[in-house]
């Protein structure tokens, strides 16, 4: 039985006050002291109230809170203050309305830190999605039935002209196939559709961007020159994901003819060979900068650089900055160029740097 959207946005609250109040009494008890809840007034006691949470963080914004955090996140804040209050007064609200309210949920939780609690909303998000979608059908169904009742088109019904896949069709699809993920491609655990070279080029459409991008890469790896580094911008789900997994499997080493797309690309630039590249990804999210990484070989990484060099060269490109990364500095750039040269042509996709920095 479907829930409310009241019943939706109060699970949600309810795990958004679990995210907040680690968050909140670590940072409060770092700038203020451990006698900071002794000050609260009373009806600030309850901490496990996401009112109250909300409170503390516009009320400590200025000193504490703007230091870790954007303006957009004090923007989500006042948003979700707003929704706790609609849902406390039994206001009604459409589901335009939660689906922005979850989804602001849910990048709070995502620039806390949170990720267990943001993919726990995530899931509310997605529920309420596919009721809304349901929905529709329904009465689009029911209106194309009065139409065709009183008119005859000559059009046959889109099922008779596409078939869906059956997943689609049996309700059995998994949601995180559509979600791209660059760290879990480069561990080998992602599914086939973005894991699989072959797979991924087959179902890409190659834009005017990717191309341009890929066409850099290619003259980059054979010498051709192209440039050796590129900021990609894009709008939120804008393809930056997609574009460099594109790159990480142009560098896979797999034949640039088995590689569906890429011959067009390949004939106007007039390459159709390219190295097998050492690849290193770092996604910030997907790291913790408060524990070493224990790698299979027995390395033992402590950062970000320490990573870089590991995945490049394995437990010998680790040798050559081992030093810096006991101590948790940057490497020099004349170790960094050496490591390069010793493992190279390289190929580096770098992820999410503000988040690994703020957490």
């Amino acid at each position: 039985m479907a829930i409310s959207n009241r019943d939706r946005i109060g699970k949600a609250l309810d795990v958004l006050s679990k995210a907040l109040l680690p968050y909140i009494s670590d940072q409060l008890y770092k700038n203020i002291g451990s006698s900071w809840q002794n000050n609260l007034p009373p009806h600030a006691k309850n901490l496990n109230d996401v009112s109250v949470l909300l409170g503390l963080f516009m009320e400590h914004w200025r000193n504490i809170f703007k230091k870790l955090l954007s303006d957009s996140d004090r923007a989500y804040i006042s948003e979700l203050k707003e929704a706790r209050n609609k849902w406390a007064h039994a206001e009604p609200m459409s589901s335009d309305d939660v689906d922005r309210y979850l989804d602001t949920a849910i990048r709070l939780c995502k620039n806390i830190n949170a990720v267990k609690e943001s993919e726990s909303i995530r899931l509310f998000r997605e529920e309420l999605r596919q009721q809304v979608f349901a929905e529709r059908v329904r009465h689009r169904t029911k209106y194309q039935a009065s139409i065709e009742s009183k008119y005859q088109t000559g059009l046959k019904p889109w099922r008779e002209v596409i078939i869906p896949h059956q997943d689609v069709i049996d309700g059995s699809y998994q949601q995180a196939e559509f979600a791209a993920d660059l760290d879990q491609v480069q561990r080998g655990i992602a599914s086939s559709e973005y894991g699989d070279p072959i797979e991924f080029f087959k179902r890409t459409f190659i834009t005017e961007g990717l191309k341009y991008l890929l066409s850099n890469g290619l003259k980059r790896f054979n010498s051709r020159g192209g440039d050796p580094v590129i900021e990609l911008q894009t709008n939120f789900g804008g393809g930056k994901t997609h574009s460099m997994l594109a790159l990480f499997h142009l560098c896979s080493g797999i034949a640039l003819d088995q590689l569906p797309g890429l011959d067009q690309i390949c004939s106007e630039i007039g390459i159709n060979t390219i190295p097998k590249a050492s690849r290193a990804v770092l996604v910030g999210t997907a790291f913790n900068p408060t524990k070493a990484d224990i790698k299979p070989d027995g390395t033992k990484v402590n950062t970000l650089w320490g990573e870089l060099a590991w995945q490049l060269g394995g437990k010998d490109g680790f040798a050559q900055i081992a030093e810096s990364d006991r101590q948790k500095v940057a490497p020099g750039a004349r170790e960094l160029a050496r490591l390069f040269e010793k493992n190279g042509p390289c190929l580096i996709l770098i992820d999410e740097w503000v988040a690994y920095a703020r957490n």
